[in-house]
């Protein structure tokens, strides 16, 4: 099984989309002014997403009616962002890896083991995060993972977005010197 979706969101709001051709399937939004509560609205769900601490944040999902937790990611993220990783742990015993790479061309995947099941590849934008992503198996928590994917990548992005518009900057002041 494999099924090609499309994300997109802005550096300056809040708010991911996950589509599969021109329908929205989930989306995950600010739910808070400060801090660091997300909302996620799947078709047959909805979810807060909350993390705590910083540079290895823990992420719990949890089901917004019940408070009941879904799922539980520990994550790693470096300075430059660059390879973050993280690990998923559903409350069925589901066990998942997440992993970032590139600086530039930003790839990351979802493994089950040794498999990957998801991969996603990015567009390159100053002030957007575009892509596409690649559900390689047929996972009962694809959604979940899709979600929490773009999450991830976000919050490693918030270390390294400042990469590419200081190189800008600088050639800016270099063409103007």
């Amino acid at each position: 099984m494999q099924n090609t979706l499309t994300f997109k969101t802005s550096y300056f709001e809040d708010s991911f989309r996950i589509c599969k051709g021109p329908h929205l399937l989930l989306k995950i939004y600010k739910s808070t002014w400060l801090g660091w509560a997300f909302d996620l609205k799947t078709p047959h769900q909805n979810y807060r997403v909350v993390r705590r601490g910083v540079w290895s944040p823990e992420i719990t999902i949890s089901e917004k009616e019940t408070g009941r937790i879904v799922a539980t990611t520990k994550a790693r993220i470096s300075l430059f962002g660059w390879q973050a990783r993280a690990t998923t742990q559903f409350s069925d015993g589901a066990y998942f890896e997440w992993q970032r790479t590139g600086y530039f061309n930003y790839k990351w995947s979802w493994r089950e083991g040794d498999q990957a099941i998801m991969q996603a590849k990015e567009k390159l934008g100053l002030f957007s995060l575009a892509g596409d992503m690649t559900i390689l198996s047929d996972n009962q928590h694809r959604h979940l993972l899709s979600a929490l994917g773009i999450y991830l990548r976000s919050a490693t992005a918030g270390k390294s977005r400042l990469g590419p518009i200081t190189a800008v900057v600088m050639i800016i002041l270099f063409l103007i010197g």
